[in-house]
């Protein structure tokens, strides 16, 4: 019920019991849209609905998996509306998500935990200050809501699986301030946009091209989203069609100029090409992530 505001009259303080019901009920309402304000989420793509890599599943990987999201010999996988983590080797494994710049202060961590056989995974925080280095969360992680509240410097932020556990995890979010507040995921668009500033998978064929010399070949493109900084080329195949259509497998890719639209990558052929040719670039990843 909403409150309503009363008509005061000069000299007269009507406050029958209507008055002051209407005074608590403003206050109930009021009280009840506080507690659905949400913080900010430090973490980017804290729901995992951004792969841009294209994998379901991410078999002991050692670098990224779903955007943003890096582990070391660990199992990642899509399981429903969750990501599945799992540990097969002998070893505790974290998955994680670094930050840009380091962060100072309160802050709380929290995840939502579907599903796990373990009762020794826990977040942890990191910083590169050797002061604080790591720090284990005290409290294991469980079926549900799960939150940390943190002070201090924090470059890292991750959740230790031990070996043989398998934790399911639906989402997890870093504010500042010692509140856990609601999850409310952003916009799928505006997530893509951020992951983007750390990797981009380009696929290519006949872009602008043109030799720089007679075994290497330049390709330029506009990228949609600038990166954080100049990327790494990753890549499955690239090279370009000779004059009779065979393909050349390129022996290197490098990128040799990127600025906030534009990227030109060079790729040198074993041997070299004669007369017009066609690039072929597949599965094109541009890295700017964080390692």
């Amino acid at each position: 019920m909403a409150y309503e505001k009363t008509t005061w009259i000069s000299g007269q303080t009507p406050l029958s019991a209507t008055n002051l019901n209407n005074i608590e009920n403003g206050i109930e309402t009021n009280s009840n849209d506080i507690t659905q304000l949400s913080n900010p989420n430090l973490l980017i793509n804290g729901n995992f609905q951004v792969n841009q890599r294209g994998n379901e599943f991410y078999f002991g990987e050692e670098g990224y998996t779903f955007d943003r999201w890096s582990v070391y010999q660990l199992d990642v996988s899509r399981y429903l509306d969750t990501i599945k983590v799992s540990n097969t080797f002998t070893m505790s494994r974290s998955i994680q998500q670094r930050f840009e710049h380091e962060l100072n202060g309160t802050y709380t961590f929290s995840c939502y935990v579907t599903d796990i056989d373990t009762t020794e995974a826990y977040l942890w925080a990191y910083s590169d200050d050797n002061s604080t280095g790591w720090v284990e969360s005290p409290t294991k992680l469980q079926v549900g809501l799960n939150t940390w509240t943190y002070t201090g410097n924090i470059k890292c932020f991750g959740i230790s699986v031990p070996s043989g556990a398998n934790v399911f995890l639906k989402w997890c979010k870093l504010e500042q301030g010692s509140i856990a507040t609601p999850f409310v995921p952003r916009p799928y668009v505006e997530e893509l946009a951020m992951c983007q500033r750390y990797y981009q998978p380009i696929d290519i064929v006949a872009p602008i091209i043109y030799k720089y010399t007679s075994k290497d070949i330049l390709c330029r493109f506009n990228i949609p989203i600038p990166m954080r900084g100049t990327p790494t080329v990753k890549y499955t195949t690239v090279g370009t069609y000779d004059t009779s259509a065979n393909v050349i497998t390129a022996t290197e890719t490098t990128i040799t100029f990127a600025s906030w639209s534009t990227v030109i990558m060079r790729a040198t052929l074993p041997n070299e090409i004669a007369g017009s040719s066609s690039a072929i670039w597949s599965s094109v990843g541009l890295d700017a992530e964080i390692y």
